[in-house]
């Protein structure tokens, strides 16, 4: 579909208004049976990231990553490869990468999603199983995250799995910036 561009008016930290501005590119409502997929440009990241809407405590600092959980992951890897220009890489466990600039699609299947995320309820495939955030400061994230009762599905090797119960249905792996996102 053709870029649209979005605005929205936006408070100031140091008073006054802005308008914060994205473009945004919308893939057909079917070509990507994962999901919603879309592509966005921040074209006023100076007004959408002031310090009073970032937060600091949680050690949180960057979207690092997807997981992607199909019936056919080579398939899926090939068709986010194609979409990106970026190679797949396969590992052993059959978890299956596309690396971006910042961040990386993981697709993998039914029983290896369980395994990366135990406990989790794997609805109808395909489905986008969990985002990745990476922590520079795990422990903190971790201490965070206990200090307001937050209830995980994992947590240890430099990785929480924060569980979809807290995440308005959503699972949040967070992780250290030396340890990948989603490993088997």
């Amino acid at each position: 579909d053709p870029p649209i561009a979005l605005r929205r008016p936006m408070p100031l930290d140091g008073g006054g208004e802005a308008t914060a501005a994205f473009s945004v590119i919308r893939f057909p409502e079917h070509a990507m049976a994962e999901g919603r997929i879309q592509v966005l440009t921040q074209e006023t990241p100076e007004i959408v990231w002031q310090p009073s809407v970032t937060a600091r405590d949680n050690a949180l600092d960057m979207l690092s990553g997807i997981l992607i959980c199909v019936a056919d992951p080579g398939e899926a890897a090939e068709r986010y490869a194609r979409f990106t220009g970026r190679p797949v890489t396969e590992e052993s466990g059959g978890l299956r990468r596309v690396p971006l600039d910042r961040g990386e699609v993981a697709i993998c299947d039914r029983d290896l999603c369980r395994r990366l995320l135990p406990g989790i309820e794997v609805p109808d495939l395909p489905f986008i199983a969990a985002a990745a955030i990476r922590s520079a400061d795990i422990a903190a994230t971790a201490s965070f995250l206990a200090g307001r009762g937050v209830p995980l599905l994992a947590e240890g090797d430099g990785r929480i799995a924060v569980d979809p119960a807290a995440g308005m249905g959503a699972a949040f792996v967070l992780h250290d910036g030396g340890t990948a996102p989603f490993q088997p």
